[in-house]
């Protein structure tokens, strides 16, 4: 069995996993793709990927493509994408594997720029025309050579005396800043773990040696602004890259009603930056592929542990028996059955059905990924 992944390297969603079942996905930044990826240079069905159990095929949708297989140009159109070597196209990068692998790092082409002329040319060609000397008194080879070695000498042991100590107060100065900023990120570090109880969120501190990148996960609003507070206590200069879970179960569940999986709750993960899936389906193929879309549609998700099962059940059960003696097309519809329960959009009936639509007429039931019309009949 076929446990194809594919980790974005490049953009906003950098880092993912996406599982992908076998089938054929059509990839673009338009919402009827199935796989959107918002990134500013992709359009809509810009490329597909055919999922096969051995392999991979990548076509390009889009004339003008650019693609780079493993930083490298190809004209290839059409071909069979090599499994954790990096596939950028037109700059949105990504890579594939069947199984647990280790990804590659973003490839970065090579700038190129030219050699300034050196400074001694441009110091000679700016030199002015030699102006005429009075000729100095004449001396042996020997005293001029001697002059030379003794000048020579001293020259050389300045200039070396002088490197040296620049090189030293350079180095002494490095280790001096490296140790202050090393210490400084050790005990941020345990503040953070030990005194505020956040041990997912970590400090980095930037090449300036000034600046610092607070990055990692929180569990709800209350932890973010806990970690706030404590940044502005500290004066730190910082910019805060921190997903709240909370948050990201919320997108989860909007995405999922969206996909039409009304069955299908979310839970915060063991690790930071995953979550857990539970529920059931009735369309195990159709769930898998909905899946690898779910991870793009909420950034923020390293991945989601899914513990998902398919019901037969679900796709075999019967219409709900309704007998609605009365419809209320108020404010906010609803429907009231013959024992006088109340239903309005959204309310649960039978066999894992929800309540889609209300109109005079007709019901608009929901399961899973299936609509399904219910015509009334009113008493």
């Amino acid at each position: 069995m076929s446990d194809w992944k594919l980790k974005i390297l490049s953009g906003a969603h950098a880092g993912s996993e996406l599982d992908l079942a076998v089938g054929k996905y059509v990839c673009g930044s338009d919402d009827n793709d199935d796989l959107v990826f918002q990134e500013p240079n992709l359009l809509a069905a810009h490329f597909s990927l055919q999922v096969e159990e051995q392999q991979i095929r990548l076509t390009l949708l889009q004339e003008g493509s650019r693609l780079l297989l493993n930083g490298e140009v190809s004209e290839q159109r059409d071909l069979v994408v090599e499994e954790v070597a990096p596939v950028a196209i037109d700059d949105f990068q990504f890579a594939v594997a069947n199984g647990p692998a280790e990804w590659p790092q973003p490839v970065v082409p090579a700038a190129t720029a030219s050699q300034p002329k050196s400074a001694s040319d441009a110091v000679a060609a700016d030199a002015p025309a030699s102006a005429p000397t009075t000729p100095l008194p004449s001396r042996s080879w020997s005293e001029t050579f001697n002059r030379m070695k003794v000048g020579l000498g001293v020259m050389g042991a300045c200039a070396g005396l002088l490197m040296m100590l620049a090189v030293g107060s350079m180095s002494n100065a490095e280790k001096s800043k490296e140790g202050v900023v090393a210490a400084d990120r050790a005990n941020l570090q345990s503040e953070l773990a030990q005194t505020l109880g956040l041990p997912n969120v970590k400090v980095l501190a930037l090449a300036d040696g000034v600046s610092w990148l607070v990055e990692g996960y929180v569990n709800d609003a209350g932890e973010l602004n806990r970690l706030t507070r404590w940044m502005e206590s500290k004066k730190l200069q910082a910019t805060l890259k921190v997903k709240v879970t909370d948050e990201l179960i919320k997108g989860a569940e909007i995405a999922l009603t969206a996909l039409g999986y009304s069955n299908v709750s979310v839970f915060k993960g063991d690790r930071p930056g995953f979550l857990v899936l539970k529920g059931n389906v009735d369309d195990d193929v159709a769930w898998k592929k909905n899946r690898g879309r779910l991870q793009v549609d909420v950034p923020g998700v390293i991945g989601f542990e899914d513990l998902v099962t398919a019901d037969t059940k679900m796709a075999l059960a019967p219409l709900p028996n309704l007998v609605v003696k009365g419809i209320y097309m108020g404010k906010t519809p609803f429907f009231v059955l013959s024992n006088g329960e109340k239903y309005f959009v959204g309310s649960q009936l039978n066999y894992g059905y929800r309540v889609e639509e209300i109109t005079p007429h007709m019901l608009q039931l929901r399961r899973g990924d299936k609509l399904i019309q219910y015509r009334l009949g009113v008493d």
